[in-house]
Parts: structure tokens; C-alpha cells; sequence
């Protein structure tokens, strides 16, 4: 149940943001409707033009007019053309600069968009589809809502520290039609206002940053295992992001994997660029603690999506089988074999260990690689350095049979050397 007053309210957020980022929406503005109806962006696209007195076209033409604002999610914003404006037109000189607000799958990211230099300005939304809408752009709260990020007992989080989003504001709906049990759900007491005042509750995972961004994740769910609590899906994918050759990177959660393969992960490589799976996981060693490095990477060329232009995880590549590796060479003794056969749950009994097996795809995980690490140390006499061997040793059964026998043949004094 939305009221006039907060459809007005968050309108006029929405337009005070825009204005400040220097893509204002007015009376000289073309917005495209692109987006699914229903959804908060579709609204938006009908009824900021009305407020602003500008123009909405349904279905472009040759003789409409250059359009200078539209939405777009991550997935979708790629295919618009040559470059995510590529059917927009403005600038500086046009009196209203062309912008692609790009959201919708937080988890996809637009990191590499602005790079396409096709003249628009591509700006990320953050918001939920549910009233008051978008609540950031660029990553700033828009005028007029009051947002906070929280634990689990409604206590605020430091600056840096993930927590649920909650939004407080004249934009707030007055609850769900009908459905008093998911309005309290959502619609809680604000624990630091005066008595009446409401925050809505996102069920968004977010942080706030030194600089005063706000960086918003998408729904809690997708971060939580039952194991290990809360996983920053969104600082992996910022790190695999930051490899040159790759353009975007979605990451998934397996909470009930049986054979131990927790993060998949899922590269678009750059054009022209090749993704090799173990060296990014190697890149990622020096960004990320182990229990975050993806246990799995998979290039794709295009994204699944869904009819509203978010990536369908349903829809993406299976996983690889995890005894289905290449030949190779096996140079190690049989007691190699044995101790590394013991901490690889997802390898059959019965399917061979080739010397180019990635060890992360048969089950690897952090606990199992300390106890195989002390487990070779005892029957080979050696000390194994600290530092990037996780991921330096520990990628195939080959690099780390190498890696034993270059420490068994180094000098006593330099065997433990890092």
C-alpha cells in the first residue's frame, strides 16, 4: 500500500539524485520503457517524465526522439549495442547528458561498463523492487531516505562491516496489502526514533564505506551458509573483476555441497581475452583469505537471463563432474597418492588421479589442505613455506608433487625458505 505522499516522496529522491550526479531529469528528457511491468523500474520510467515534465517512449522509432535516460540490469546493458548508449543520445552540450542507470542483479556488478567510452554516463542503482525503490546512485543514499545498515539485533554496524539494509523516510509504503504478518515482518519499530517511526526492512545485505558509499549487495539469502555464517559474495566478485581478463563474474553459493565445492564462480572474459582458471585462483591468493578464493571457475560467453534481465542461476553451466579430468603423467610414489586420495571427498574410490586434476574441483577445501600439508610435511621430511602455496602448491596433483620434490632436493638451510 503505497500512499501519494511516498510515491512523491521517493520521485522526488530519485530526481534530486539524478540532478546531482549531473544526469538531471527534465522537462527536455527522453526516458525509453524498457523495463518488465511490474517492477520499480518500469514505474519509474512512467511516472518520473510526468513529474518532470519530460517524454516516455514505448517503442522507438526513426522519428522519435534521441532518448537520453533508460534502465538497464548488468545482463542486459552489454547487448544494448556497440556500447551501453548506443542508442541514447546526449552530452554535455544537449542540455539533458545521456544516462544508463544500470541495476538490478547487485551481484553482477558494472564494473566494466564505463569502459565502453560510447558517451553516456553509466551510473549503478542499488534498490529492491518494493517501495521506496532505487535508494542509492553511484552508490549515494538519494535525498530524502534515511538508510542504515544493522546486526541482527538492529544494532548499527561499523563502517566497513556488512549487515541487513534498512530504510526509514517519507518514501516508505504504509505496508503490504492485505498481509498484516509480512507488513510486521518488514515494517519494524525505528530503535533510534521517536515512537511511531518505522524503518523497512530490505532483507538486503550492505555497508557503508569510508567515503560515505553505500554499497549495496542484494538479498541476505544469497550470502548465508549454515556452516560458515555470512560469505561477501560481492567482495569476491569485485576481486575477479579486477583480473584484466575478466569483463564480469557472478558467484554462487552451494551451502549443501556434498562433495565440498562451496563457491562457483562464473567469468565473462574481456573480448579477445582468455580466462585461465588457475591463474586467476592464484591472483586471488593475494586478495582474499582462502576461504573465499571460488572452488570452482567457469567461463561463459553470455549470461542466462531472466524475462525481467537478471541472470538465471538455474539457467547457468552445470559443474563440472569432479572425476572428470585430462591425462597426464603420474611421477609421484604411491604414499602421495594415498595421502592426497584421503582429503579429496569428491574423487571415486575407483577413477584415476591425473597429474593435471584441479584439486579445489575434487573437494580441496582450506581444513583438509592444513591437514594434507602436515600430513606430507611428517612423510617427507620437509617444511612447507608459508606465504601463496595454497594456491601455488595446492592447484593440481602435479605442482604440488614439483613443489615437494624441489623442497626434498633444496639445502637443509633453504628448505624452509618462502
Amino acid at each position: 500500500m503505497l500512499s501519494h505522499r511516498a510515491l512523491a516522496s521517493a520521485l522526488a529522491g530519485l530526481r534530486g539524485g539524478l540532478a546531482e550526479i549531473g544526469t538531471p531529469s527534465t522537462e527536455e528528457s527522453v526516458w525509453l520503457f524498457a523495463s518488465p511491468f511490474p517492477s520499480w523500474a518500469a514505474l519509474t520510467e512512467l511516472l518520473l517524465p510526468i513529474v518532470t515534465g519530460g517524454q516516455l517512449v514505448v517503442a522507438p522509432e526513426p522519428a522519435s526522439p534521441a532518448v537520453t535516460h533508460r534502465h538497464a540490469t548488468p545482463g542486459t546493458a552489454w547487448d544494448i549495442g556497440p556500447g551501453p548508449a548506443a542508442r541514447i543520445e546526449g552530452g554535455p552540450d544537449s542540455g539533458s547528458p545521456a544516462a544508463v542507470l544500470v541495476g538490478g542483479d547487485p551481484l553482477l556488478g558494472v564494473a566494466r561498463l564505463a569502459e565502453t567510452g560510447a558517451g553516456a554516463r553509466v551510473v549503478e542503482v542499488g534498490g529492491c523492487d518494493t517501495p521506496p525503490g532505487w535508494l542509492t546512485l553511484a552508490g549515494r543514499p538519494l535525498p530524502g531516505l534515511d538508510p542504515h545498515v544493522l546486526d541482527p539485533h538492529r544494532r548499527a554496524v561499523p563502517i566497513g562491516v556488512l549487515g541487513e539494509l534498512y530504510v526509514g523516510g517519507p518514501a516508505l509504503a504504509d505496508g503490504y496489502h492485505a498481509d498484516p504478518v509480512a507488513t510486521a515482518e518488514h515494517f519494524v519499530p525505528d530503535p533510534g526514533g521517536h515512537d511511531g517511526q518505522r524503518l523497512f526492512r530490505t532483507g538486503h545485505l550492505a555497508r557503508f564505506h569510508e567515503d560515505g558509499r553505500l554499497e549495496h549487495l542484494g538479498p541476505v539469502r544469497r550470502h548465508v551458509t549454515p556452516d560458515s555464517g555470512l560469505v561477501d559474495l560481492g567482495g569476491i566478485r569485485a576481486a575477479l573483476c579486477a583480473q584484466p581478463a575478466v569483463r564480469e563474474a557472478y558467484v554462487r553459493l552451494r551451502p549443501a555441497a556434498a562433495d565440498g565445492r562451496r563457491l562457483v564462480a562464473y567469468l565473462r572474459p574481456v573480448p579477445g581475452a582468455a580466462v585461465e582458471p588457475v591463474e586467476v585462483r592464484r591472483a586471488l591468493a593475494d586478495r582474499l583469505p582462502r576461504r573465499l578464493v571460488p572452488d570452482i571457475l567457469i567461463p561463459v560467453e553470455a549470461w542466462p537471463l531472466t524475462p525481467g534481465g537478471r541472470v538465471d542461476p538455474d539457467a547457468l553451466p552445470d559443474l563440472p563432474a569432479a572425476d572428470a579430468t585430462t591425462g597426464g603423467r603420474k611421477p609421484w610414489d604411491e604414499e602421495f597418492e594415498a595421502l592426497l586420495r584421503a582429503v579429496l571427498p569428491a574423487l571415486p574410490d575407483d577413477a584415476e588421479l591425473t597429474a593435471d586434476a584441479e584439486l579445489t574441483v575434487l573437494g580441496l577445501n582450506s581444513l583438509a589442505t592444513v591437514e594434507l600439508l602436515i600430513s606430507l610435511e611428517h612423510a617427507y621430511g620437509v617444511s612447507i613455506p608459508g606465504g601463496r602455496l595454497v594456491l601455488d602448491l595446492f592447484e593440481t596433483p602435479a605442482t604440488l608433487w614439483d613443489g615437494i620434490s624441489r623442497l626434498r632436493a633444496a639445502p637443509p638451510d633453504a628448505a624452509g625458505a618462502p
